[in-house]
């Protein structure tokens, strides 16, 4: 009896054990799932915010390209004919293309 006492007393300890390794192996498995999903989504944003700095690094070496032009005469003097700007001994006349 003294035998099969300590048999049984083993044996819960082993499923005690076994139990907890298994909810402890559950637990792990749960959370690395979560945790590569968090990172495929940041990942994801990463790439859309690449995507938006490579845009407005374009839009930023556009309006330094314009803004060095701003500071050229003779494409002042342009702009301001097409806006319809002239000066006091100047006379503008628009010529429409057809067809």
């Amino acid at each position: 009896m003294k035998g099969n006492a300590i048999a049984r007393s083993v044996k819960r300890r082993r499923l005690f054990c076994l139990f907890f390794m298994l909810t402890f192996v559950c637990w792990a498995i749960v959370h690395l799932v979560f945790q590569h999903f968090k990172i495929l989504k940041k990942e994801k944003e990463l790439q859309q915010r690449v995507t938006q700095l490579s845009l407005l690094r374009k839009e930023e070496k556009e309006l330094r390209r314009q803004l060095k032009k701003l500071h050229n005469e003779d494409y002042l003097l342009e702009l301001s004919h097409k806006l319809g700007f002239c000066k006091e001994d100047e006379e503008i006349f628009r010529v429409e293309k057809k067809g």
